[in-house]
């Protein structure tokens, strides 16, 4: 019998892509699992019968899934390393010992090879296992009334019957709270952070799509061996109070002019001078009408809607960073 409360998620890093590994990490959240066949059967063959349907045959298989939860320092580089970029390592900054720094700045000109990773998921009934599993688009929701909520849609192979790895603990992991949040905005990336505006934002939500798509090779497997990249960019919806600020933005909308927007989450002290952070620096450009004149606490706001494009002076669009105290991507946390 399976019992809800002992559904668990686990996950490994994939030394190579599509090789299933053990687990190493207990992922907190809620996980949707959809097994996808994708079946030849003919409805139009001559068979002297009123039935529809005689034959299946199974020509290609996979895995959707959709993770929901809130993001954390800890578990957060996990969804950017399958969605971002693969292969990235942490750096200690200065003043740091247990520190890490965990950047994720997608290359505009060279694949970003996401990193597989294989998923456990079940109960105590059974375990499913999908191996080769990537992000497809991440959902950062900022609230200023919750923490910043993760949505992440995934895609694998196909699903196998197996169990769990064992002796895995949940992690101690630390909620980035969306108050915690400050925004500047600045007409430079290499002057990203430089001017804060303490009353702009009052909540929006950043799409991070990965562009990855699956080509089908005749490969001798139902399931994708590999992953190719398209062009993406952020899809940022930020609603902003209607003052001067907010006046600017209506005015880069009408001139097309690029913003440049850094958000930034404070966590908990680790050492020093050094606290746990999430910070997302971005060259936009409003690409929506503004919808203007929307009510949020008693105050007037416009709601922005835009994408990231690329910067021609710095030559960049956009970059996710993440400090924690997590040292590998394979570790416990």
């Amino acid at each position: 019998m399976g019992i809800s409360a002992l559904r668990r998620i686990q996950v490994g890093l994939e030394t190579v892509r599509g090789t299933s590994v053990a687990a190493t990490k207990v992922l907190l959240g809620n996980l949707t699992m959809t097994p996808k066949l994708e079946l030849y059967e003919p409805t139009d063959e001559d068979r002297n019968s009123l039935a529809l349907l005689h034959r299946s045959t199974i020509v290609g298989q996979g895995c959707d899934m959709q993770y929901k939860g809130s993001a954390t320092f800890e578990q957060l580089i996990n969804f950017l390393a399958m969605t971002m970029k693969g292969g990235v390592t942490a750096t200690t900054p200065g003043g740091g010992t247990l520190t890490r720094d965990w950047e994720y700045a997608p290359s505009l000109t060279a694949a970003n090879t996401q990193d597989g990773f294989t998923v456990e998921y079940g109960d105590d009934q059974q375990e499913y296992e999908s191996a080769f599993v990537v992000g497809k688009q991440l959902l950062l929701d900022y609230d200023m009334h919750s923490v910043v909520g993760l949505t992440a849609d995934l895609a694998g192979y196909y699903p196998a019957k197996s169990t769990f790895t064992g002796a895995l603990v949940a992690p101690t992991v630390e909620d980035i709270v969306g108050k915690k949040t400050t925004v500047a905005v600045d007409t430079t990336w290499a002057g990203l952070g430089g001017t804060a505006k303490a009353t702009l934002m009052l909540n929006g939500k950043v799409t991070i799509p990965s562009g990855i798509a699956f080509p089908a090779y005749a490969d001798g497997s139902l399931n994708f061996s590999t992953t190719q990249e398209d062009k993406r960019a952020l899809e940022v919806d930020l609603l902003l109070q209607h003052g001067a600020d907010g006046e600017t933005q209506y005015d880069n909308y009408a001139a097309r002019t690029i913003t440049f927007v850094r958000l930034e989450t404070l966590g908990t002290l680790i050492e020093g001078a050094l606290y746990k952070r999430l910070q997302i620096d971005m060259a936009l450009r409003w690409t929506e009408p503004p919808e203007m004149f929307e009510l949020e606490s008693g105050l007037t706001a416009i709601r922005f809607k835009g994408k990231t494009v690329k910067d021609p002076t710095s030559g960049s669009d956009y970059r996710v960073g993440v400090r924690n105290a997590v040292t590998v991507l394979n570790g416990a946390t």
